[in-house]
C-alpha cells in the first residue's frame, strides 16, 4: 500500500508532512546560511596570516583521541614552542574530555575555529572534516596532515566502499577524492596495506609517511607499573571513582578499588549497521565470562563500547562496565585482557598486543557482500563465530601458541611496520615543516 495512503489511514498525514516540511526548510536554510558566509568567510581568513608555530587538530567522534591526541601529547613532551588548538562538537552523551591546559579548545564551525584554521601552519586530523565545503580553504604555506583513523581494517572505504559505488553516491565520493588528493599533504599510514587502501579509497598522488600509528604507540608498552596506572586512571573514570555512581564509603570505594584492580577484563566493541539493527549483539556474556574464567583463570568483567551511532545502549549488570562515552579506545585496549568485536578495525590495532581476541557476527554473510571487505576474515588470527555455541567452542578451545603464530603472518602479510614510536616520527616531522 502507498506510503501516503497509510498515512492518512493512520490519521498521521499532516504530521509527516510537517516533518518532512521542517526538514527540507532547515537544510534549505543551510545551504542559504553557506552561500551567504563564503564571500566573507574568504576573505577573513586571506586577512589573517599564518602563524608560523600554531598548529590545529581534530579527530573523529570530536572526541581528544586516537591519532591527533597521540600527536598533540609527543608535542607537549617535547615542549615545543607551539600554540595547539583543537576544534571539537560539544556533546552532551560523553564523558569530559580532559585536555591539557595548554590546548585551547573551539567549538566547531565558530570564528574561533575558522580564525584557528586560517592561522595554523599545520593541520591536522583522522578524518575528512577540514574538508567539508563550509570550513576554510587551506592556503599557501599551510600544511594539512591526514592521519586517519582505521589502520589494517576489514571495511572497504572511500571509492571501494560497496555503498558508495552507484549514481549519486559514485559521484560525490569521487569529488571528494579528487579534494583529498589535492588539498592533503601527507598521509601517515602503518602498512603497505593501509598505503595501498589510502590510494584506492582517496588519495591518488598524495605523499603518504610510512611512520606507523601515533594511538598505537600505547599498545607496545610493557611496563607493568605503568599499564597498572593506566588501568586504575580508566577504571576510576568509567566507575565513578571506583562508587558506581552510588554514595558509599571510602572504604567501600577501597575494597570495589582493590577488587577491580584484580579483575580481568574483555572488552566487546561492535560495529554499527545501517539499518541500526542490534540483533546481532547477543552474545550470552554470562557463558562468555564464565569459559574465560575456565579458560584463562581469573575474575572476568566485560567492558562494552558500542559504536557512536549506538550510544544509548545500555547493559546494566555487575558482570558490566559501560565504557561507550570513554573518549579513548586505546586506553581501553591497553587494559583490556581480551576482546571481541565483528567487524571494526580495532582488532587489527588490538592484535599488536598479542592477545586473544574473537570476532562474533551472526551476519557474517550478509555484511560481506553489503558493505565489502578488503580480504577475508578467515584470514585473520582471529576465530569467526556466528553464534554463541562457536564463541564458547573458540574461547574453551584457544591455542595461545597457534594464536601468536597467526597474528605475526597477519601483521607479515600486511606490511605492518608499528614500532611503538610513530609519535616521535611524526612530531619529528613537524617540526620540520615548522621550520620551513
Amino acid at each position: 500500500m502507498n506510503k501516503l495512503v497509510i498515512a492518512i489511514i493512520e490519521g498521521k498525514f499532516f504530521g509527516k508532512c510537517g516533518k518532512k516540511i521542517k526538514k527540507a526548510w532547515k537544510k534549505g536554510v543551510k545551504a542559504v546560511d553557506f552561500t551567504l558566509s563564503k564571500p566573507l568567510r574568504n576573505r577573513y581568513v586571506r586577512q589573517h596570516p599564518i602563524v608560523k608555530n600554531r598548529i590545529t587538530l581534530m579527530a573523529v567522534d570530536n572526541r581528544y583521541d586516537c591519532n591527533p591526541k597521540y600527536i598533540a601529547e609527543e608535542i607537549l613532551r617535547r615542549k615545543l614552542d607551539v600554540e595547539l588548538f583543537w576544534i571539537r562538537k560539544a556533546d552532551k552523551n560523553e564523558m569530559p574530555p580532559v585536555f591539557p591546559s595548554s590546548v585551547t579548545v573551539v567549538k566547531y564551525n565558530t570564528i574561533e575555529a575558522i580564525e584557528a584554521l586560517a592561522t595554523s601552519k599545520i593541520w591536522i586530523e583522522n578524518e575528512l572534516k577540514f574538508l567539508k565545503p563550509y570550513t576554510v580553504h587551506k592556503k599557501k604555506g599551510q600544511y594539512y596532515m591526514q592521519t586517519w583513523h582505521g589502520s589494517m581494517g576489514f571495511k572497504k572505504i572511500g571509492r571501494e566502499n560497496l555503498y558508495n559505488l552507484e549514481g549519486r553516491k559514485k559521484r560525490f565520493i569521487n569529488r571528494i577524492a579528487a579534494l583529498c588528493d589535492k588539498t592533503t599533504d601527507f598521509c601517515i599510514s602503518n602498512s603497505d596495506f593501509e598505503t595501498d587502501v589510502f590510494r584506492k579509497a582517496y588519495w591518488d598522488t598524495t605523499p603518504i609517511l610510512e611512520y606507523g600509528h601515533a594511538r598505537n604507540d600505547i599498545l607496545f608498552n610493557k611496563n607493568p607499573e605503568e599499564v597498572l596506572k593506566l588501568k586504575e586512571r580508566v577504571l576510576a573514570q568509567l566507575t565513578d571513582d571506583f562508587s558506581n555512581g552510588k554514595a558509599v564509603s571510602e572504604e567501600e570505594k577501597e575494597k570495589n578499588r582493590k577488587e577491580l584492580l584484580n579483575t580481568r577484563y574483555l572488552m566487546y566493541a561492535p560495529t554499527y549497521r545501517k539499518d541500526q539493527n542490534i540483533s546481532n549483539f547477543d552474545i550470552d556474556f554470562f557463558m562468555l565470562t564464565k569459559v574465560l574464567h575456565e579458560q584463562f583463570g581469573g575474575n572476568w568483567k566485560i567492558l562494552f563500547r558500542f559504536h557512536q551511532h549506538n550510544r544509548n545502549l545500555n547493559i546494566k549488570s555487575s558482570k558490566f562496565i559501560n565504557a561507550t562515552m570513554y573518549p579513548d579506545m586505546q586506553e581501553l585496549m591497553a587494559i583490556a585482557d581480551a576482546g571481541v568485536s565483528d567487524y571494526s578495525s580495532w582488532l587489527c590495532d588490538f592484535v599488536l598486543t598479542g592477545r586473544p581476541a574473537f570476532i562474533y557476527a551472526p551476519d557474517y554473510e550478509f555484511y560481506a557482500n553489503d558493505r565489502g571487505f578488503y580480504y577475508p576474515l578467515d584470514t585473520t588470527p582471529f576465530p569467526i563465530c556466528i553464534n554463541n555455541a562457536e564463541l564458547k567452542a573458540a574461547v574453551s578451545n584457544f591455542n595461545e601458541e597457534k594464536y601468536a603464530e597467526k597474528c605475526r603472518e597477519f601483521l607479515e602479510a600486511r606490511g605492518c611496520f608499528e614500532k611503538g614510536n610513530a609519535a616521535e616520527r611524526i612530531v619529528d616531522k613537524i617540526e620540520e615543516l615548522m621550520n620551513k
